[in-house]
């Protein structure tokens, strides 16, 4: 099975949970590499070069936050994604500041993460709606699918274009469409990618796609 996520390192110290998640990832071809402190995360990190961290926030030694920090010193293009697990509530705050690929609030699906890691390379389309939502604000979950898509096309050689749609949620959206195109252009440059706006009556429709070459 090709996937650009060939090997992931589950950093988790719930051993029967890291077991489970573990297994069924070697049952579909990856390589796992397991920890359960975020000094054993680390120097996995640098000795073994995941594709993908599955990051436990609670750890036993330190917060899981600082390998995130750790991470932010790495180049756009070298750092491995992280998909942040947890069973205590992440702020909305917090997401923002270490954009991770993704957040699973404790108990999750474990489809739900197995289809998030082996996302297809086949054009994306899903929908967004951008209204308050409890512990997964529409506001960040919006960006969060940017800034995902991006990542994703930014690490593949493939021609991928990713789409999506924005419901403004009838008035109770704040962000306007020029924020919008604001953080499109910050991104594409951060990423050399395309992102395409086009804005209807109560909805952003946003595309992203690998830039012509010229």
């Amino acid at each position: 099975m090709g996937t650009r996520y060939q090997k992931i390192l589950v950093v988790e110290d719930d051993e029967a949970l890291a077991g489970v998640i573990s297994q069924n990832l070697v049952a579909r071809d990856h390589d796992v590499v397991l920890a359960t402190t975020a000094e054993q995360a680390l120097t996995s990190i640098v000795e073994d070069q995941p594709h993908l961290i599955l990051l436990d926030i609670m750890l036993p030694d330190r917060p899981g936050w600082e390998i995130l920090r750790r991470l932010e010193g790495y180049d756009v293009a070298m750092a491995p994604p992280v998909v942040v697990i947890s069973a205590v509530r992440v702020s909305p705050e917090r997401l923002r500041e270490f954009h991770p690929l993704a957040y699973l609030p404790k108990p999750f699906p474990l489809d739900a993460l197995l289809r998030l890691i082996e996302g297809s390379e086949q054009p994306d389309t899903r929908e967004v709606v951008a209204r308050p939502d409890g512990d997964s604000p529409a506001r960040y979950q919006a960006e969060l699918a940017l800034r995902s898509a991006c990542r994703t096309l930014a690490a593949t050689s493939a021609r991928v274009v990713s789409a999506f749609t924005v419901s403004l949620g009838k008035g109770e959206y704040e962000d306007t469409p020029a924020e919008w195109k604001a953080m499109a252009r910050i991104l594409a440059e951060q990423y050399k990618l395309r992102i395409d706006i086009l804005m209807t009556r109560d909805h952003l429709r946003i595309r992203v796609s690998r830039r012509e070459r010229v």
